[in-house]
């Protein structure tokens, strides 16, 4: 479930267990301890966002789609 932005510009209420993921690399983390408040998790100076939801089985793999 993605959390919506608020209007503390993007901070997010995170539970233990989220998964964020960067917007500028390969990064990836787990969160395992939170504030109760809402917070910003930065990384390379751009906002973590919670990883997107579970891949499709039925979908094609990325790059096995018809060529365009």
């Amino acid at each position: 479930m993605r959390k919506q932005a608020n209007e503390k510009g993007g901070a997010v209420k995170l539970t233990v267990g989220q998964k964020l993921v960067s917007a500028v690399d390969a990064t990836t983390v787990v969160v395992i301890r939170c504030p109760d408040e809402d917070a910003r998790v930065t990384c390379g100076g751009r906002e973590m966002s919670p990883e997107p939801a579970a891949h499709d089985p039925g979908a094609p793999a990325a790059g096995t789609g018809p060529a365009h």
